[in-house]
């Protein structure tokens, strides 16, 4: 990573000089979506790196999670600085060095991760999905300064109990309006819940701490994989400035649903999402595709897959899913992250309205389509839609 380059431009906003001059063991970003807080804890890292010696750990729930989001920003986050040299990176061990230091990639999803060696900064990205036992570990074996990033979502998590508490931690919030870099399509998503939801605009909005008391489906089993057995199918959630989402899901004894994350991903044209299905979906299984987009059912199926235009009957749906006894894969973050901030919609008066809040909804629609209209079936046999 170009280890004699010691100065470079930065361009980001003032959360970096916040993270950067913290002199305290945990640095906690709290913000709504988009903030750019972990781009900001990333800059740090690398700017931490460049003056010193240090060896830093970055972790998150699960690997694919990693992956697609600090992994990715970092490396990209190099590049623009001009600091990426491919033979300082180590992309079987996900470790990748900067003039002294070494930065390691690791995920969460096998807790015994958390007990491995000792470094001098970490940061834990999405904390809120991670833990606390797992995130003690990790912190017992940090020698200097912990970062942590999350969205407010959870009321009683034990962020607020455990860490924001303590007299040794920085707090930094921000918003959507702090990304420097924020597409405007997104912002004015995100803006159009000032009319929609009082609550998830606090949350992804200001970036404050939710009361979330009336999430549509209560927590989930977490699994490490899919049984090998089983009613396999998909379900397919198209997008382009949000994120297209694909699922796969298996049927077992009538009502246990186990769901996997394959594809979310934004900025994705049909064949380049075609490009990606091609290696995982099972043959000749059934997709159920959000059947607003009938041209793009219909390219998938010319090339090849079984895809076709799904109910989309919300509440039934939602009830089809309620009565399953669903099991997620750890590695599934952007769903679990999506079932902890849908919620039912609230009339004038505070009472709850059979419809839920349309937001941050892409896998959880597309895990919709393919349990509904999979339960739709005519005698054994699929209906053309």
């Amino acid at each position: 990573m170009n280890p004699e380059r010691k100065e470079f431009k930065l361009e980001g906003s003032e959360l970096v000089l916040i993270n950067l001059e913290s002199q305290d063991r945990i640095v906690a970003n709290q913000g709504g979506t988009s903030s750019g807080k972990t781009w900001s804890v990333l800059q740090t890292i690398i700017l931490k790196a460049l003056r010193e010696k240090l060896h830093i750990s970055v972790c998150s729930v699960s690997l694919p999670h990693l992956k697609k989001g600090a992994l990715l920003d970092f490396t990209n986050l190099l590049t623009k600085y001009e600091l990426y040299d491919e033979k300082f990176y180590n992309k079987t061990d996900n470790i990748i060095r900067i003039g002294k230091s070494r930065i390691e990639f690791f995920s969460l999803d096998d807790p015994g991760k958390a007990r491995g060696p000792r470094r001098d900064i970490l940061f834990v990205n999405e904390c809120n999905l991670v833990p606390y036992e797992t995130f003690n570990q990790l912190m017992l074996r940090t020698r200097k300064q912990v970062f942590i990033d999350y969205n407010p979502v959870d009321e009683n998590h034990w962020i607020y109990e455990k860490i924001l508490t303590r007299d040794d931690c920085t707090f930094i919030k921000s918003t959507y309006k702090d990304n420097l870099f924020l597409d405007r399509k997104i912002a004015q998503e995100i803006e159009r819940l000032k009319d929609t939801d009082e609550n998830l605009w606090k949350i992804y909005g200001l970036g404050e701490r939710g009361q979330l008391k009336s999430t549509v489906y209560s927590p989930w089993e977490i699994v490490d994989e899919l049984p090998e057995d089983g009613d396999i199918f998909y379900g397919l959630d198209f997008g382009y400035n949000v994120p297209a989402a694909l699922v796969k899901c298996c049927l077992k004894d009538g009502n246990q649903l186990y769901v996997d994350e394959l594809i979310y991903q934004s900025y994705l044209t049909n064949s380049e999402l075609i490009l990606l299905m091609r290696d995982i979906i099972t043959p000749h299984a059934s997709i159920y595709a959000d059947a607003a987009e009938p041209q793009r059912i219909a390219e998938i199926r010319k090339a090849g897959f079984n895809c076709r235009a799904a109910d989309k009957s919300v509440k039934d749906g939602i009830d089809k899913l309620k009565r399953m006894k669903v099991h997620l894969t750890r590695r599934s973050t952007n769903i679990l992250k999506e079932r902890q901030g849908y919620k039912w919609k609230e009339d004038a008066s505070g009472n709850l309205i059979d419809e839920p809040v349309k937001f941050n909804d892409h896998a959880l629609d597309a895990m919709r389509y393919a349990v509904h209209t999979h339960g739709l079936r005519p005698n054994g046999k699929y209906a053309m839609r």
